[in-house]
């Protein structure tokens, strides 16, 4: 059997699939797409290009940290 795995940009529809989807027979490993980000740098498939000289804003939805327990280190 397949193993099904489905990456999110949209924190609603994470917390959707995620946390109710399986009421309905639906069970698939529902990642958002900075935790994929954040694995593939701890894995160092992937390096981050770092420019100090400009900053960056990260606005950190509620449906990722407070809703689903998601957070995201400045690396990321």
């Amino acid at each position: 059997m397949m193993k099904k795995k489905i990456i999110t940009h949209c924190p609603h529809c994470l917390n959707t699939i995620k946390n109710e989807y399986p009421a309905l027979g639906f069970n698939a490993e529902v990642l958002s797409y900075t935790e994929l980000l954040q694995n593939l740098i701890k894995e160092e498939s992937i390096i981050p290009i770092l420019d100090n000289e400009k900053s960056t804003a990260y606005h950190d939805p509620c449906y990722l940290g407070r809703h689903n327990n998601i957070m995201i280190n400045q690396e990321t």
